[in-house]
């Protein structure tokens, strides 16, 4: 009877030593910790959120590019400041009295020229009597009395603005060889004329630059 008791305590003593031995294997010297732990994500087949997005392509972004022009009197006066503002497709005309009374009320008619000149008394490229700002050239961008240019309205108060698109010229146009010039003719009650004379009468003029 003597083995049996001795087999009861060896079971006995096994079973209170393997607790502790998977205790002590599963966690050498930790703390044991007092704080929840964070809960993995999930993913549930839909795109992950916390993954960085994906590159969107790059707008395709089409530069303008704008000429101005500052346009003064026989005696250098400013009478007006235009800018010309070039899309892909048509460019922006803008013209604008810089102070009152310089036109007279009414329509005046506006032009593009063939030369970047803007001289009081000068003479036309094909010659004859001299006049003011004949030297600018004849018109450009189109046909008809106003050319691609709408006529400037001025108001009673002496001041006008206007802005009009156009696709009958480009950039390079009024820019290369002998540039360009804006010219305001007198009240458009008559045709504006070309530098080789005619009715009209140029009362102000201004060169085209980029700058």
């Amino acid at each position: 009877m003597v083995k049996p008791v001795s087999q009861l305590k060896t079971v006995t003593a096994v079973l209170f030593v393997a607790p502790v031995a998977l205790l002590t294997a599963c966690s050498p010297n930790e703390p044991v910790a007092t704080q929840p732990g964070t809960t993995p994500p999930v993913w549930m087949g839909s795109p992950n959120p916390s993954a960085e997005a994906a590159p969107q392509n790059d707008q395709v972004t089409v530069e303008k590019k704008t000429i101005n022009a500052v346009i003064t009197g026989v005696d250098g006066t400013q009478f007006a400041a235009a800018t010309i503002d070039f899309s892909e497709k048509f460019a922006t005309v803008t013209v604008q009295t810089t102070g009152a009374g310089q036109l007279a009320p009414g329509l005046h008619n506006l032009q593009l020229t063939s030369a970047g000149k803007c001289e009081p008394n000068s003479v036309g490229p094909a010659g004859g009597n001299p006049g003011d700002f004949l030297s600018a050239g004849d018109p450009i961008g189109g046909t008809g009395q106003n050319g691609p240019l709408v006529p400037l309205q001025i108001r009673g108060d002496g001041t006008g603005m206007l802005v009009t698109t156009t696709d009958a010229f480009k950039e390079d146009e009024l820019l290369d060889g002998d540039k360009s010039a804006i010219v305001i003719y007198d009240k458009s009650d008559t045709i504006a004329a070309d530098a080789t004379g005619g009715a009209a009468r140029r009362v102000a003029c201004g060169v085209l630059s980029s700058s």
